[in-house]
């Protein structure tokens, strides 16, 4: 099979793969079985070549394969905005077809830059069912007085399935542009950054806190390079050390998944090799001389070498980065020093 897409996997298993020829006799048919993972696609149509290899006779065919776009149609719901830290509790909701590459950003309404809130956990690459819903915290990593004009007068979201984005208003602001899906919501005027108009903002530094840093992606290991996006939290002031990290992750088998190995790394650094199956991979210990940035790249590698057109092998999941620092910023909304301590 000649595929020059990176971002579509594909390939025949059993009967008729690389692995397993198969005998076909004059006359006979046999249905070979074709698995294609489209998570990643990045258009709507491809053209690949199939070869047919028989002790040194060959023959081939093109093969047009056309992604169908899931409808997308995602309700967004408030559960609850904390009136001391306005962090808000938030849901969403998949009224429309399953989405297996779930992506949800939040910008501010007026400039469209991103916005300063931590979305937790992150929602990139998310496997999200038809009719079920994911619940998270918007927390907005710097705080308002109530009178003040710097405040964010609202986000909007985007939202989709890989390249397929559609955009909702946050606070009655519609975002503009050509948009895939449609969106409804049940509350307008949240995800506020701003106190309300009798508070102002005090600050407190915490001692000995725990950050924890959590994906809600989800990847399949035969895709051989994995890579996750983890940010630190904003909220840690400039001298605030770290005491330790650690990276914990959940690799789910499936039925008659293959038992292979994975290396993991940060930034390009080696950290180990994990047996991924049958055996679930201990939590990982990080040097915390890796971790002076804000942002990093956790890498699943694993070896093209050992894949077999047998069978899948995991989903990986529920990723976690935990950070424990001697120091942190907490910022509160009250009317005095004594209402906010």
């Amino acid at each position: 099979m000649d595929n020059p897409y990176p971002d579509l996997i594909l390939g025949f298993t059993g009967t008729g793969s690389v692995d397993q020829a198969a005998v076909l006799a004059p006359g006979q048919s046999l249905p070979l079985t074709l698995r294609v993972f489209t998570q990643n696609v990045t258009q709507t149509q491809y053209t690949i070549n199939l070869t047919l290899d028989s002790q040194g006779v060959t023959d081939s065919m093109p093969l047009t394969l056309i992604i169908q776009p899931p409808t997308l149609n995602v309700r967004y719901e408030v559960i609850g905005t904390d009136p001391d830290t306005l962090i808000t509790q938030a849901r969403l909701i998949n009224e429309g077809e399953t989405l297996t590459n779930f992506n949800f950003d939040l910008y501010e309404a007026e400039s469209g830059l991103p916005a300063n809130v931590a979305v937790e956990p992150d929602l990139h690459h998310v496997f999200f069912p038809a009719g079920d819903s994911i619940e998270f915290e918007i927390i907005p990593l710097q705080l308002y007085d109530g009178t003040t004009a710097a405040a964010e007068e609202g986000f909007v979201f985007t939202a989709g399935n890989g390249q397929m984005t559609g955009g909702g208003s946050l606070n009655g602001v519609a975002s503009g542009g050509s948009l895939t899906g449609t969106f409804t919501q049940t509350h307008s005027g949240i995800a506020t950054n701003q106190c309300d108009p009798n508070s102002q903002v005090y600050v407190f530094e915490n001692g000995i806190p725990t950050e924890i840093i959590a994906a809600a992606g989800w990847f399949c290991t035969n895709k051989p390079d994995i890579s996750l996006l983890m940010t630190l939290s904003r909220r840690l002031p400039l001298d605030a050390n770290i005491l330790s990290a650690t990276f914990s992750t959940v690799f789910q088998p499936n039925a008659g998944a293959l038992p292979h190995t994975s290396q993991i790394s940060l930034d390009g650094n080696y950290l180990t090799t994990i047996n991924i199956y049958p055996g679930m991979p201990p939590t990982i210990s990080i040097p915390i001389e890796l971790l002076l940035a804000q942002t990093h790249i956790l890498e699943i590698n694993t070896d093209a070498d050992q894949y077999q057109n047998q069978a899948h092998f995991t989903v990986n999941t529920g990723n976690t980065l935990t950070v424990q620092v001697d120091n942190s910023i907490c910022m509160v909304c009250a009317t005095s020093m004594a209402e906010a301590q």
